[in-house]
Formats: C-alpha cells, structure tokens, sequence
C-alpha cells in the first residue's frame, strides 16, 4: 500500500477509519492480529485523536503493553511517552493479592536496578550503531526507527532480477 499525505492527513484518515469501524461494529479481531505480531510504534497524533474519539464515545482505551511497555522504550509504560493515558480496566488476572505482591516485587526490582534509566543510557548507543550501519551499507540499509531498546534499521526491498 502506498503511503499518501503527510503524517496529520495520515492521522487523520486512520482514526477515521477506527472510528468507522467502532462506530459501524465490524471492528473483529482478525482485522487487529493476523499470524505474526509486530510491535509499532504509533505516532503520537494517531493515540490522541483515537483517545478523543474513545472518550467521545465513551469507549475504554486499552493499551496492551506486553511488548512495548515495563520500560523498553525509556519510559516505564509507553504510553507516558504519548502524553495520553488509557483508560481505567481491570482483567483476568489482575488485583488479587498474589498477583499485586508479585507486581509490587517486580517494581522494587525495576527501581534497584535502574532498569528503564538503563534503557535511556543504552538507547543512543543502540541508535548510534544502527546509524552507523546504515553508513557502511547504504544499499541495503534504509535508515533507522523506533526508539528506546525497541530499534531497528529500515531495510530497503530486493527487487526482482537484483
């Protein structure tokens, strides 16, 4: 699929899509997850229009930040780094004593460690070797994405008969 417009007509088209397929109940999972699951990094417009449209809608936003989250991008949840919060959920296997005691330990150890301050001290390094790469092999490397430890090169596509 071709990419059109700039990032605010992006944006914009993709949370109307969104609320085109809440509004219009067709939103089915297939739609969300096919065989294999890739972590994306969202652009900050897309979260704050689809958090407008939630709230709107009187919607619960939810943030599945199994991947993304626990301070992977330099932020302990990754959303914080948005400046736009989800809603208030509970789940399957949340807030019961044993499970609260468990997070409660993981956080001390997180704080002990300096787990996410780690994050942002090895990010730029991870980003400077990636960049650098993209240096020695300019036609295989596009550039660089992502952000915290969750970053990667672009690679440009092999064509037919290269």
């Amino acid at each position: 699929m071709p990419v059109i417009g700039n990032d605010d007509q992006r944006a914009y088209i993709i949370v109307h899509i969104f609320k085109n397929l809440l509004c219009n109940t067709v939103f089915k999972e297939h739609l969300l997850y096919g065989d294999k699951l890739y972590p994306v990094i969202i652009d900050p417009k897309f979260l704050k229009g689809l958090r407008k449209l939630c709230d709107e809608k009187d919607i619960i936003l939810i943030f599945d930040e199994v991947q993304c989250g626990m301070g992977r991008l330099g932020s302990l949840f990754a959303h914080d780094l948005y400046g736009v919060k989800p809603g208030e959920h509970g789940n399957t296997y949340g807030a019961n004593p044993l499970c609260m005691a468990a997070v409660c330990a993981v956080f001390k150890i997180y704080d002990k460690l300096d787990l996410v301050g780690n994050v942002n001290k090895m990010a730029p390094v991870l980003k400077e070797g990636i960049l650098d790469m993209c240096k020695k092999h300019p036609k295989t490397a596009a550039g660089h994405r992502g952000m915290g430890l969750m970053q990667g090169n672009r690679s440009y596509r092999r064509q037919r008969g290269v």
